[in-house]
C-alpha cells in the first residue's frame, strides 16, 4: 500500500491584506480559512474569506479572497487520518492580533504566520502568531498567539 503524506505549509498572511479585507467588508464577524492546493500534488495552503452577517439568520461571505502564501519553506507532514474543515478566526481576535483599532493597524508592514498542527480528534488547525517587520528585521508583535478553530459551523458564532 502506498503511503501518501499530506503537508500543510506553514503560511503568511501580510496585514495589508487584512485590513483590505476589513475594509472592503465592514459587517466582518469572522475570517474563514479553506483548505488551497495550487495542483493536486502540491502542499495544501489556505484561502482566506470573510463571513458577514447581512441580516436576520442571513450569512454572506466576501468576494474578495486571499490566498495564504507558503512561509519558509515549512510544512506538517501527516500520514495519518486528518479532518479537513474549515477555519476561522473572529473578527475580535483578527483585530487583536493585527493591532487594528480606528480603521487603521498599527502593525502595517507587519504579517500573520499560520503553524498547522492536529487536534486530538485529527482536525488540522492552525497556530496564529503576529510579526512586525522593520528595517528587515522580524520580532513577534504582541498579542500573543491565537488559534484557528476547525469545525464550523458547529461552534461558528451567529
Amino acid at each position: 500500500m502506498k503511503t501518501h503524506a499530506l503537508k500543510f505549509d506553514y503560511l503568511r498572511y501580510n496585514v495589508i491584506d487584512i485590513v483590505t479585507m476589513i475594509d472592503n467588508n465592514p459587517t466582518t464577524v469572522d475570517f474563514v480559512f479553506t483548505f488551497y492546493s495550487p495542483d493536486a500534488d502540491g502542499h495544501l495552503q489556505l484561502a482566506a474569506n470573510a463571513r458577514m452577517i447581512v441580516g436576520p439568520n442571513e450569512v454572506q461571505y466576501s468576494e474578495l479572497m486571499d490566498i495564504l502564501k507558503p512561509y519558509r519553506s515549512q510544512a506538517l507532514e501527516v500520514c495519518g487520518p486528518v479532518i479537513l474543515s474549515n477555519n476561522f478566526i473572529s473578527i475580535a481576535d483578527m483585530k487583536a492580533l493585527i493591532g487594528f483599532s480606528n480603521g487603521q493597524s498599527n502593525n502595517i508592514t507587519g504579517f500573520l504566520v499560520f503553524v498547522p498542527d492536529l487536534l486530538a480528534s485529527n482536525h488540522v488547525f492552525y497556530n496564529v502568531t503576529a510579526y512586525t517587520l522593520v528595517n528587515n528585521i522580524t520580532t513577534v508583535a504582541g498579542t500573543g498567539t491565537v488559534t484557528t478553530d476547525p469545525s464550523p459551523p458547529a461552534t461558528m458564532p451567529s
